[in-house]
């Protein structure tokens, strides 16, 4: 987890009180999957959102024979990708061919005498475009992390709200009045900025996160640590501190509103 930085679905921003926590790529594609299965789509900010449409039932051409075939009506996952990774990708082609290198093939990479795979050529093994963009999704989600001040397990969560049952916080995170993002080996952490000094939860996040209704919570958090334009370039979190719900509300209704 933009346009897409406050759409709906990961993933720029600082844990100080734990390390940085690093969404492998199995968790990634994990919760990728769970949100297409819970939500009908998913959205990484800066990369572009994975949606799953429904297919009518249809007459097609069988591909070998060419005879015609019924076709079942089903769900197949589509793909947009965001404005950023668009523009970052048509940048790039700009820069190679102001350099006089044909756009659409990159750079071979740099690969030292008698190391290479036999048969396969080393521009193969270049990341391309999404899968660069992906591992940037995972870095803003980092940087996210650490813009919030870090993040509790449960137990630290238990302890900070003075001995509160899991039960209660599973309640919690359902009712959209506690954030929760996926951590290590798929265990919830809870961002530690939307906790007050006494352990209650600040006013106002039940209100945005029903407001915003993203299908991932790294994109409510990537919302909420990063400045806004429409708050004079306050961080939504602050503005929430600072009591003001309203004006954040109206900046999270402004999402999605062309021209907004």
């Amino acid at each position: 987890m933009p346009p897409l930085r406050r759409k709906a679905s990961l993933p720029e921003a600082s844990p100080r009180s734990i390390e940085a926590l690093a969404l492998p790529t199995a968790e990634l594609i994990d919760t990728i999957i769970q949100g297409l299965k819970k939500e009908g789509g998913f959205t990484l900010p800066s990369f572009g959102t994975f949606t799953v449409k429904k297919t009518k039932a249809r007459k097609a051409a069988h591909p070998r024979t060419g005879e015609p075939v019924k076709v079942k009506a089903g769900r197949v996952i589509q793909f947009r990708a965001s404005p950023n990774l668009q523009n970052a990708v048509i940048a790039s082609d700009d820069r190679m061919a102001q350099h006089g290198r044909p756009a659409d093939h990159p750079p071979p990479p740099v690969t030292p005498a008698n190391t290479e795979s036999p048969g396969v050529p080393p521009s193969a093994f270049t990341p391309g475009p999404r899968a660069r963009a992906l591992l940037n999704g995972v870095k803003i989600a980092e940087q996210d992390l650490r813009s919030a001040g870090g993040a509790y397990d449960l137990a630290q969560v238990q302890l900070l709200m003075h001995g509160i049952s899991r039960q209660r916080i599973e309640q919690l995170v359902r009712d959209k009045a506690l954030l929760a993002v996926p951590g290590p080996s798929n265990r919830r952490r809870y961002p530690a900025f939307q906790f007050n000094p006494d352990g209650t939860i600040i006013d106002g996040l039940q209100k945005l996160q029903e407001t915003l209704n993203f299908s991932s919570p790294w994109s409510l958090l990537n919302f909420l640590v990063n400045p806004d334009d429409h708050l004079s370039h306050e961080r939504p979190i602050d503005v929430l501190r600072r009591g003001d719900i309203s004006l954040v509300l109206e900046s999270a209704r402004r999402i999605g509103i062309q021209g907004a």
